[in-house]
């Protein structure tokens, strides 16, 4: 479903490869961003294959998300995001920020070094 914001379509893509990852994704982090789109109208698509069956290994995974704008082209707005990020509540509509220049965000300057710790996924932020 395509769903339409000002004229804008958006669609969140995340590629969660493998059975822990698809596990720590549908527990922990999927609610909060099934809310968010919920809340703007976005779409929300899950790769859970590579999309480039050429790099099937482990360690291309981060390089699949690179693929994710050419699985999703009748959106004027992808977002893509890692499978481990949990969207706060009072998250502002991404499609707000629109520019025409990529966006990346830095997890650790959303947080403190000690609650970043706290959440697990890492024991060393920067």
């Amino acid at each position: 479903m395509v769903v339409c914001i000002n004229r804008i379509r958006v669609c969140i893509g995340i590629i969660c490869i493998g059975e822990k990852y698809i596990r720590d994704f549908e527990n922990t982090f999927k609610p909060s961003v099934d809310r968010y789109a919920k809340t703007y109208g976005y779409d929300v698509k899950i790769f859970t294959n590579f999309l480039d069956s050429k790099q099937e290994h482990v360690d291309c995974i981060s390089f699949q998300k690179c693929l994710v704008p050419r699985e999703l082209k009748e959106y004027d707005c992808v977002v893509i995001m890692d499978a481990d990020i949990y969207i706060h509540e009072d998250a502002p509509p991404i499609h707000k920020y629109l520019t025409d220049t990529i966006g990346i965000v830095n997890e650790v300057g959303q947080v403190t070094s000690d609650q970043y710790k706290l959440l697990g996924f890492a024991s060393n932020p920067v």
